[in-house]
């Protein structure tokens, strides 16, 4: 009766294993401050860094950023917005402005692939938007390592002072597989415990 018990408990904690590999059973979520940096409109690009150190396997990711001149002439539409994974050379764009005169803009958005459209291309970028390329592509990405965000002016009237007031990495991660293994192996001894508690580990071989 003790080796079926234990064998039965291998095989839970063998399923419990799968389910944390095929259907993120575990994923916990994430969201990492990425701060903010000055004088972004510019060509070549002003580059953005994001160090993160959690571990983990990326199941879904967010970007939240906020942009604004204090001086009162943001003008958004004429940046184009990338976000790179230093590690893979994956990179994303997130925004691409229209590059026209308009009327002063600024940006406080968050770049979802669940969002129903695209930010517009002009005038202020204010809530949920689906990014030009999708984010799905950081999926089973390490979250850990360096980021880059590049901001990019694509038109003649560069350094007219935008900020980059914050920026935000949000999601959800698959911890590392010997991480799940550690819980699993904890959700198993609990279980064990319980049954012990309750009579029902058999007596000991």
């Amino acid at each position: 009766m003790g080796k079926l018990t234990r064998c039965l408990g291998a095989a839970a904690l063998i399923a419990l294993l799968a389910s944390i590999q095929t259907e993120s059973a575990l994923a916990v979520p994430f969201d990492i401050g990425c701060g903010g940096q000055v004088d972004i409109d510019t060509d070549p690009p002003t580059l953005a860094a994001c160090s993160v150190g959690s571990l983990g396997a990326i199941n879904d990711l967010t970007v939240s950023l906020e942009i604004d001149d204090p001086a009162g002439f943001a003008y958004v539409s004429d940046l184009e917005i990338i976000l790179t994974n230093d590690s893979t050379g994956i990179s994303v764009v997130l925004y691409l402005g229209g590059q026209t005169a308009t009327p002063e803009a600024y940006m406080d958005a968050t770049f979802d692939d669940a969002a129903a459209a695209l930010a517009p291309t002009s005038g202020n970028v204010i809530g949920s938007y689906l990014p030009v390329d999708a984010l799905s592509a950081f999926d089973g990405v390490q979250l850990s390592g360096d980021w880059t965000l590049s901001l990019h002016d694509l038109t003649s009237w560069t350094n007219e002072g935008l900020d980059l007031i914050s920026w935000r990495l949000v999601g959800d991660q698959v911890p590392e597989p010997a991480t799940a293994l550690l819980l699993a192996i904890g959700l198993s001894g609990i279980a064990a415990a319980g049954r012990r508690r309750n009579g029902l580990g058999g007596p000991p071989e």
